[in-house]
C-alpha cells in the first residue's frame, strides 16, 4: 500500500459578467501529487477551468442547465473537480503498484470557456490535453452550442432549412481543398480517412460571429503527425441555408 504525499493547490479566480441576468465566473482548480520519496518528482498534474453560472428569474434555470453541461464535460459525470482528481490519482497509483507507473508522470488539463453569441445562444469551446502513458499524449478542442431560450443543446439542424446538408457540405469541401492544397478532383484516398474517400462534415461544430467552424481532432481524419484541421464556412457564404426564423436567424441578412 502507498502513500502519497500531496501537494495541492486551490485556487479561484473570477471574472464576473452579466447577461439578461445570467452570470458567470471563471473557476479555476490546480492540484498535484507527488512520490512521497522524492518531493521533486510529481506523478500527476492536474488542471482545470471552468464557467460557474448563477441568475436569478428564468435565468436561474438556464444557470442550471448549464452547470449540468460543465458538469458533464469536464468533470466527466464526477461530482467535482476533487473527485476527478482522485479518479485520476486512483488510475495512476493502480500502475504504479504494479510497477507500471515508475517515472512516468501523468498530466490531464481541461480548459471550459463560454461564449454569448446572441441573447437566444451560448456557446462552450473545450480544449485541453493529457498524458497517461504511451508513445505520446493526446489534445483535443470540442465545440458546444445551447439554446439559451429552451435550455437544449443547439444542433445545425435547428437553425439551418431543410437539405441543407448537401450545400453546406459542397461550401465545405472547398474550402478544405484550399486549405489543403487540393485539387478540386483529386482524390482524398490514402491521406485522408473519410468514409468511401467522400469529404464530409463532422458533428464538432462552433457557431461564431464569422461563421460556423468545424474542427477535426488528432486522429480523427488522418494520421497523428499530419496534426488536426479546422475551417471556416463563412455566414455570407451560405446566408440562403440558414433559417430565418430561427435561433440565427440575424446571420441570414
Amino acid at each position: 500500500m502507498f502513500k502519497f504525499a500531496l501537494l495541492a493547490l486551490l485556487f479561484i479566480s473570477t471574472v464576473l459578467f452579466g447577461q439578461t441576468g445570467l452570470t458567470v465566473k471563471k473557476e479555476k482548480f490546480t492540484k498535484a501529487y507527488t512520490n512521497p520519496k522524492n518531493a521533486s518528482e510529481k506523478f500527476l498534474d492536474f488542471h482545470l477551468e471552468y464557467p460557474v453560472f448563477s441568475g436569478t428569474g428564468a435565468a436561474a434555470n438556464t444557470a442550471k442547465f448549464l452547470n449540468a453541461q460543465v458538469a458533464e464535460i469536464v468533470f466527466e459525470k464526477e461530482s467535482s473537480p476533487e473527485a476527478l482528481f482522485d479518479k485520476s490519482v486512483k488510475e495512476h497509483k493502480e500502475l504504479y503498484a504494479e510497477g507500471e507507473g515508475m517515472g512516468m508522470q501523468w498530466m490531464l488539463e481541461k480548459i471550459l470557456d463560454y461564449n454569448k453569441l446572441t441573447e437566444e445562444v451560448g456557446t462552450f469551446t473545450h480544449s485541453g490535453s493529457q498524458y497517461s502513458g504511451g508513445a505520446h499524449g493526446g489534445a483535443w478542442v470540442n465545440y458546444f452550442n445551447y439554446d439559451l431560450k429552451n435550455n437544449k443543446l443547439l444542433l445545425l439542424k435547428d437553425v439551418m432549412n431543410s437539405n441543407f446538408l448537401p450545400a453546406l457540405t459542397k461550401e465545405g469541401e472547398k474550402i478544405f481543398r484550399k486549405l489543403k492544397g487540393l485539387k478540386p478532383n483529386q482524390s482524398l484516398e490514402g491521406d485522408y480517412w473519410f468514409t468511401d474517400n467522400k469529404f464530409h462534415l463532422n458533428e464538432n461544430y462552433l457557431f461564431t460571429k464569422k461563421g460556423i467552424t468545424f474542427y477535426y481532432n488528432q486522429y480523427e481524419i488522418t494520421c497523428y503527425a499530419c496534426g488536426t484541421t479546422e475551417l471556416v464556412i463563412p455566414w455570407k457564404s451560405i446566408k440562403s441555408l440558414i433559417n430565418k426564423n430561427g435561433p440565427l436567424k440575424s446571420f441570414s441578412k
